[in-house]
């Protein structure tokens, strides 16, 4: 959770330094991200780091298309609307 926590705040620098999400560079970001939890999970002891360095290391090897793929908006608010309209029944 705590790497996710990192994570995401990666982001919100970029956002903060005035980084326009229109012109980002989404698989240098991601990369960016994952070079912080990469950073985070070794610094811990093994045993807790293992896992989060193992899945930032993937998915630093990973192609730009794949570390951070097209995102279609319309059709994850439609999932979401789907799970939630299941979930009340």
């Amino acid at each position: 959770m705590a790497s996710s926590i990192i994570h995401e705040g990666m982001h919100a620098r970029v956002d903060r330094m005035g980084v326009s999400r229109y012109a980002r560079d989404r698989a240098r970001e991601e990369r960016l991200c994952r070079r912080a939890e990469l950073e985070f999970g070794l610094s811990l002891p093994q045993e807790l780091g293992a896992p989060v360095v193992q899945r930032a290391l993937e998915s630093l090897a990973l192609a730009d298309q794949e570390v951070a793929p097209t995102i279609d908006w319309n059709e994850a608010l439609r999932r979401q609307n789907e799970i939630d309209q299941r979930a009340r029944g």
